[in-house]
């Protein structure tokens, strides 16, 4: 660090915390790495009474229960420690902004105390500013510290400072961090400014989002499985939650989900957001069509039930949406639902048949008994895999005769599905070589799907 001169007599103090449940209002575990001039000065590892509850799904990340901190100090105790590490220092942390700061601002306020002007530098948005696109890997703090080879215990407040110390000496290291890099935190200032995700992402997220609303309100009933399906969908998408056109649905679904709960005045301010951002977006394509049908698919199924609002719901969207026929799956689902529609109601036997269908499109499936031959056969791959290149599953094909495609076409033989999921994909799980594939399998072409692992059996031994 001494080798950057903005940073030269600075203080920076990487800072990490655990909260005791979604209200984000409370601290149950602070880390801290206090450092100046490139020395070590301090590390400190608290954990902290939040007077306040414990949300089984947060104990279930962070391993702090309620028994852990009854006895310990509370928040105020732990500031009057730690406060002289907040001023005039920078403040270094992963997704800091719209995480760990927010909370200790709403600590601070809790217990009436005054606030010092904090300066930050995110190493998420760092990350996704000068790694990404270097390394081409995504930013969360668990990928980065795999790929980099630093220790983590993930949730532990200390071990993730201690990883976020070695992502920012990986960022400085690319000689692009600069002054301009450090921000003021205003606690009522959107970050957006920050960042702007590829508008295809948010695209993706936004026509899921509406999708997923659709499918989970079908029934004008959210049960608790259909909340978690909001939930996932946060998950998803944390990366890109900073970016102007995402930031104000995503902190909404994030306020009324504080309660695991979705009233029906939250899920109007929610279809309100989703609403706002549909109203300025220019007309939908296919894409967008089929992103928002893996939506519904995945509202309906989301408590493994379906039920008859939830059928109908499906025969009117597709009723309206015609124009996808011949799009994997639309045709299946079409025909499905119509055939279970002619009684005007659903069995249970049609229900599984219906959850079947849902988790083959929403989930990329291998085919079952495919003999793999190489000799001759044509081979295109799609995704990333988790043990060799893409230049070398090429060579090993074609060191086997076989032949290496670039594209799905008729004349393919085998797709192969590598181990690692793409954030980009258009179709969630799976991108548009998948779907080509079992496009021309419901036509009749005998082109089979398989897995990384079924493929690399091949060549055990070798």
């Amino acid at each position: 660090m001494e080798n950057f001169e903005f940073l030269k007599n600075k203080t920076l103090t990487f800072f990490d915390t655990e909260f005791p449940n979604r209200k984000n209002d409370s601290i149950c575990s602070i880390g801290l790495i206090v450092v100046k001039n490139g020395e070590m000065q301090t590390k400190e590892y608290y954990l902290v009474n939040p007077e306040d509850t414990f949300d089984p799904f947060y104990t279930h990340i962070h391993h702090i229960t309620q028994d852990m901190v009854k006895d310990q100090p509370t928040f105020p105790v732990i500031w009057e420690k730690i406060k002289q590490y907040f001023i005039n220092s920078i403040v270094v942390g992963h997704n800091l902004v719209s995480a760990d700061l927010p909370v200790l601002n709403k600590c601070l306020d809790r217990y009436g105390i005054d606030k010092p002007d904090i300066y930050y530098m995110d190493t998420l948005l760092l990350s996704k500013q000068y790694l990404a696109p270097k390394y081409g890997i995504k930013c969360n703090l668990a990928t980065l510290s795999e790929f980099f080879h630093i220790p983590l215990n993930h949730h532990n407040a200390f071990s993730d400072t201690e990883a976020c110390l070695g992502v920012f000496m990986k960022n400085l290291e690319t000689g692009e961090v600069t002054e301009d890099d450090i921000y003021q935190y205003m606690p009522h200032e959107s970050p957006r400014k920050h960042y702007r995700a590829d508008h295809r992402l948010i695209d993706k997220a936004m026509n899921a989002l509406s999708g997923l609303i659709q499918g989970i309100n079908a029934d004008q009933e959210i049960n608790r499985e259909e909340a978690l399906a909001l939930e996932k969908w946060l998950e998803t998408n944390k990366d890109i939650c900073n970016d102007y056109r995402l930031i104000d649905v995503y902190n909404t679904i994030a306020q009324s989900m504080r309660d695991g709960v979705i009233e029906s005045c939250e899920l109007d301010r929610i279809l309100s957001k989703i609403n706002t951002y549909f109203y300025r977006q220019s007309s939908t394509n296919s894409v967008d069509k089929i992103q928002e049908f893996m939506g519904i698919i995945e509202g309906i199924s989301a408590d493994q039930d379906i039920n008859i609002e939830e059928v109908y719901l499906l025969e009117n969207w597709m009723n309206d949406n015609k124009d996808l026929k011949g799009n994997y799956p639309f045709d299946k689902f079409f025909d499905l639902t119509h055939k279970v529609l002619e009684d005007n109601c659903i069995s249970k036997d049609e229900s599984v048949e219906i959850l079947k269908l849902c988790d083959v499109f929403l989930n990329p499936h291998q085919d079952e008994g495919v003999h793999i031959c190489l000799e001759g056969k044509r081979f295109c791959i799609t995704g990333e895999f988790s043990s060799l290149s893409r230049e070398e599953i090429q060579q090993l094909i074609e060191n086997h005769n076989g032949i290496f495609a670039k594209s799905v076409t008729k004349k393919l033989d085998y797709l192969v599905l590598g181990g690692i999921q793409n954030p980009a994909w258009k179709f969630g799980q799976y991108g548009t070589k998948y779907n080509k594939a079992r496009e021309y399998q419901e036509k009749g072409v005998p082109i089979s799907i398989i897995t990384e692992e079924e493929f690399l059996k091949l060549f055990e031994g070798e």
